[in-house]
């Protein structure tokens, strides 16, 4: 499959060697996607060559990623919207005593890193390519001894990280502006400086779309309730009441025999002090259960119902969900430890679920986003793009389970890092391999297949001469897949990435022995 190596095509280190001996290390380590890296190469002298590219101070990972970043743009371009969820997974590499200039993983002593990278999907979850990766190394010295989160500007803490993300989708619809561009994150994104960034209407330039999971009941400005009013009038009146009977103690001081009037006064004034104090207490309660983003969206009126597939994941089955659906365009309110931000306004909704199975947790969903909220074709649009983003826990899944990258044991930060950033690459081929099947089903498979790869699988797998015609994408992903494990039952649905990456080493075993009997079989 040439397209793997295409993706390094403009690959430049500085020295032609290096450049394209990177191209046969990815295609190496996309043959041996399942196995883990020392069983991807064709032997000891070709191990060591890999290990030496990495350990070359000319390999940088930010550098291995830039081609592959230029092809993506490319796919991007050709498409009307696009997704580009970002997350972040720990890099745990606890079975290595060390590994020099990584770090360890938060709140522990295993040696690890986190990775957050950007991808860009289809609505259809067919994966375009990875767009940026951050790689978060933690000093073990400091972990717990910075100040307080609360008063550390947000440059210095890692959330900054999905900031930098959003600032990458900006980056993208800049430069794809025929595509529609939307970040998207689970709750951990749903952080105020980054809806701040999302609704900064003074900012020059294109902006992505933002669409987060919200986790924070945020504060909301409302005007004042009627009891808010009741209270605040009652609290006035108080208050005017205190200066009357200080005034009266003030002008009765210096009078004689006014000792116990001014006893009097001044036990009221403590009584009237006490009153106001539980009113603003009650009023903060009032505030605090009212003027809050769940409460407040709970009050909206539903506006329809939409019914989808949630697919399986964390535990949990698939199952059809019906939900409710309320909306409104809502004013945040910065924490007080940021008063010194100004206030949001942005899109909130809310989906609950209606009667959720016996023994099931309600799938109860809130989102902020700066997509349009006001038809329910809209919000099934926020929906299909939400789930979309589950494409990249996908993507997390191929790189540790396909390619094992948390079984690597390079001893140098920098090397391994290089080498999980080849992977990335990897698990995009693997993720665009499974789903272009489905995005695409009609197109020839020569497109993405050679002419040995799709021969030597058809033959194999049909068990007779291949035709003079490529077959369609579909048809050939569920061959390789057959390959992998594959059943293909009508309750099977269609392949998965684990079955499509078996049946791709499968396939590249085939392929060459296919190559070899054209080459050399009979009687040649």
């Amino acid at each position: 499959m040439s397209e793997i190596i295409d993706e390094l095509e403009t690959i430049c280190f500085g020295d032609q060697r290096v450049d394209e001996r990177a191209k046969k290390i990815i295609q190496d380590m996309f043959k041996g996607v399942g196995n883990g890296f020392s069983t991807s190469f064709g032997g000891d002298a070709e191990l060591k060559a890999a290990y030496r590219f990495f350990d070359n101070n000319l390999v940088k990972h930010n550098e291995i990623l830039k081609p592959h970043y230029e092809m993506t743009l490319e796919r991007i371009k050709q498409q009307k919207i696009v997704v580009l969820p970002q997350d972040t997974t720990d890099v745990d590499m606890g079975h290595m005593e060390i590994v020099n200039g990584l770090g360890v993983l938060n709140d522990t002593q295993r040696s690890g890193c986190s990775l957050h990278p950007v991808v860009a999907f289809t609505p259809d979850k067919l994966c375009l390519g990875v767009v940026d990766a951050n790689f978060i190394i933690r000093d073990p010295e400091g972990l717990g001894k910075k100040a307080s989160n609360n008063t550390r500007p947000i440059e210095e803490k890692e959330s900054f990280r999905w900031i930098e993300g959003y600032n990458v989708a900006c980056k993208i619809a800049e430069q794809c502006p025929d595509t529609l561009c939307i970040s998207t994150g689970d709750r951990e994104s749903d952080i105020y400086e980054l809806l701040l960034e999302a609704t900064d209407v003074d900012k020059p330039g294109r902006k992505a779309e933002l669409l987060v999971r919200a986790w924070h009941d945020r504060s909301i400005s409302l005007p004042p309730s009627e009891r808010e009013k009741e209270l605040l009038h009652e609290n006035q009146q108080l208050a005017n009441e205190i200066k009357r009977v200080a005034a009266i103690n003030d002008k009765i001081r210096h009078q004689k025999n006014s000792s116990d009037k001014r006893k009097v006064n001044s036990a009221l004034i403590l009584k009237l002090k006490s009153q106001i104090k539980r009113n603003k207490e009650l009023l903060k309660k009032e505030v605090s259960e009212v003027n809050k983003f769940k409460n407040q969206l709970q009050l909206s009126p539903i506006i329809g119902i939409v019914e989808f597939v949630l697919p399986a994941g964390r535990g949990r089955k698939s199952r059809l969900i019906k939900q409710n659906i309320r909306v409104a365009t809502l004013t945040l309110d910065p924490s007080e430890h940021k008063k010194n931000l100004r206030k949001i306004t942005i899109n909130a909704v809310l989906m609950e679920e209606i009667d959720p199975p016996e023994g099931e947790e309600a799938v109860s969903w809130m989102f902020l986003t700066t997509l349009p909220i006001a038809t329910i074709e809209e919000i099934q649009f926020i929906i299909k793009i939400y789930l979309s983003r589950w494409g990249i826990e996908l993507f997390f899944k191929v790189l540790k389970s396909g390619c094992k990258i948390e079984e690597l044991r390079f001893q140098e930060a920098s090397r391994l890092l290089g080498c999980i950033t080849v992977y990335m690459i990897v698990a995009w081929r693997v993720l665009y391999a499974t789903f272009i099947g489905r995005a695409c089903p009609e197109l020839p498979c020569s497109l993405l297949f050679e002419i040995d790869e799709w021969q030597s699988v058809y033959a194999v797998v049909m068990k007779r001469r291949p035709p003079e015609t490529p077959p369609p994408l579909e048809e050939f992903i569920k061959m390789i897949a057959t390959l992998g494990g594959y059943r293909g039952r009508k309750s099977d649905g269609p392949p998965g990435m684990k079955t499509v990456w078996i049946g791709l080493q499968a396939m590249h075993k085939l392929a060459e022995g296919w190559q070899a009997y054209r080459a050399f079989g009979q009687g040649k």
